[in-house]
C-alpha cells in the first residue's frame, strides 16, 4: 500500500472519530441538562418526605424508647458506589481511595459495580467484603430496593460515590441513607392532632423506607450526572484531539503528494536529459 493511500485512509478513519466523538458529546450535554433538572425534581420531594419522616421520628423516640434506642446500637455499613464499566477516567478510583480510607470507621463494607469489586480484589480486601452489581449502571426500581435492603439491620448506611461539581469536577462524598434521625421538639410540627393507622412503628418504617428509597435515587442520578458529566469532557477532548490529528495527517498527506510529484517530475527530467544525450 502507498504513503498516500494509506494516510488517505487514516483520514477517514480519524474523520469518522471527530464525528462520533462530536455526537457522543452532544448526547451528553443533552443528558447532563436532564439530569440536572430530574435532580432537582428529587430533591424536592426529598425535602417534604424527609420533614414528615423527622416528625414521625419524634415521636417515635418519645413512645417507644425500646425501638429508638435498638436502632441506634446497631452497626455501621459503609457502601461503595462504582460502575461496571471502565469509561469515566478516574472517578470509580477515587471513590474507592475514599471508601478505603474510612475503613475502620465501620464494621461491615459492601461494593457495588463490578470496577470496585475488582479494585478490592487487586488490593486484597475481597474477603472482607460483601460484593453487589446492577445489570447496567443505573439500577431499576427493584435493585434499589435490593440496597435498601442491604442498608436494613444497620444505625447508618454511609454510601460513597461521586458528586457533580462542574463538568470539569467531581468529587467522591459520602451520605447516609439510614438517617436515623434523633428527633427534637423543632421537629414535632403539629403531629400531635394526627392519628396513626395501623401503629406509628409502621409508620416509621414506611416513611423510613421512602426516604431511602429518595436519597438511593438521589445518588444514583448525581452518580449518573458525575458520570455523564466525565464522559462529556472526554469526547470533547476526544473531538479536539482528532481535530488535531487531522490538521496533522493532512499536512502529511500534502507533503507526501509533493514528494511524489517532486519524484515523478525528476524522473521525467531525467528521462528527457537521457533522451538529449542519446541523440
Amino acid at each position: 500500500m502507498s504513503l498516500i493511500k494509506k494516510t488517505k485512509e487514516e483520514l477517514e478513519a480519524i474523520l469518522s472519530i471527530k464525528t462520533l466523538s462530536g455526537v457522543m458529546r452532544d448526547l451528553a450535554v443533552e443528558r447532563v441538562q436532564r439530569l440536572r433538572e430530574d435532580f432537582k425534581k428529587n430533591m424536592d420531594f426529598y425535602e417534604e418526605i424527609e420533614k414528615l419522616f423527622n416528625q414521625v421520628q419524634v415521636l417515635v423516640n418519645e413512645q417507644y424508647t425500646g425501638i429508638a434506642n435498638e436502632m441506634k446500637k446497631r452497626p455501621i455499613a459503609n457502601i461503595a458506589v462504582t460502575s461496571n464499566h471502565r469509561f469515566y477516567g478516574s472517578l470509580n478510583q477515587e471513590v474507592m481511595e475514599s471508601f478505603l480510607r474510612d475503613w475502620d470507621k465501620a464494621k461491615d463494607h459492601i461494593v457495588i459495580g463490578k470496577t470496585g469489586q475488582v479494585y478490592m480484589e487487586e488490593r486484597n480486601y475481597a474477603e472482607r467484603c460483601k460484593f453487589a452489581s446492577f445489570e447496567e449502571d443505573n439500577p431499576t426500581r427493584w435493585e434499589i430496593q435490593k440496597v435498601i435492603s442491604l442498608a436494613k439491620g444497620y444505625s447508618k448506611a454511609i454510601v460513597y460515590f461521586p458528586q457533580y461539581k462542574t463538568p470539569f469536577l467531581q468529587v467522591p462524598v459520602t451520605m447516609d441513607v439510614v438517617r436515623l434521625a434523633e428527633g427534637s421538639e423543632s421537629g414535632r410540627g403539629d403531629l400531635n392532632r394526627f392519628i396513626f393507622e395501623p401503629d406509628l412503628p409502621l409508620i416509621h418504617d414506611f416513611f423510613s423506607t421512602q426516604v431511602q428509597y429518595i436519597l438511593i435515587q438521589r445518588i444514583m442520578l448525581e452518580t449518573d450526572l458525575s458520570r455523564t458529566a466525565t464522559r462529556l469532557v472526554r469526547m470533547d477532548s476526544a473531538e479536539n484531539s482528532a481535530v488535531e490529528m487531522y490538521s496533522k495527517k493532512k499536512r502529511e498527506l500534502h507533503d507526501s503528494i509533493q514528494r511524489q510529484l517532486d519524484i515523478q517530475l525528476f524522473e521525467s527530467l531525467s528521462g528527457i536529459k537521457n533522451g538529449v544525450n542519446k541523440e
